[in-house]
């Protein structure tokens, strides 16, 4: 199945750059076993899964140490959205795009997102993301 939206690496290398959802559930993280590997050791072995769910793409964190990010925002769950920034970890970071090559579907470069400090942390919320929706965890 032909996926519409995909990800793609900001501030590394185009060719090795791209996270294409198949239809099937995808592990992101540095561990060689993982469908997605991620050479940056802020993020964890199994970090994020990134599936089909419908029409929706939906990426979860998966209790990573670094935690997954949307958007300067930090996320256990949430829909992904053309245009919006992912980051694992500090520094890895991608940018939802479309998969359909039209001028309709060119996307402004985003603002990158903080940078977390030090300790692993931001002053940005926690939030879970559903539907397009943020809200502060409990």
């Amino acid at each position: 199945m032909r996926f519409p939206l995909k990800l793609v690496r900001r501030g590394g290398p185009a060719l090795t750059g791209e996270i294409r959802p198949d239809g099937r559930p995808l592990q992101i993280g540095r561990a060689t076993t993982c469908d997605v590997v991620l050479a940056d050791l802020a993020v964890s072995r199994r970090h994020a899964r990134l599936r089909c769910q419908g029409a929706e793409l939906v990426l979860e964190d998966l209790g990573s140490s670094g935690g997954t990010w949307v958007n300067g925002a930090r996320v256990e769950r949430c829909t992904l959205q053309l245009g919006d920034v992912v980051r694992f970890g500090r520094k890895t970071e991608y940018q939802v795009v479309s998969t359909e090559l039209t001028g309709a579907t060119f996307v402004e470069p985003a603002q990158p997102a903080p940078a977390a400090d030090e300790a692993g942390e931001s002053d940005s919320p926690r939030v879970n993301c559903e539907a397009g929706e943020a809200r502060e965890k409990p």
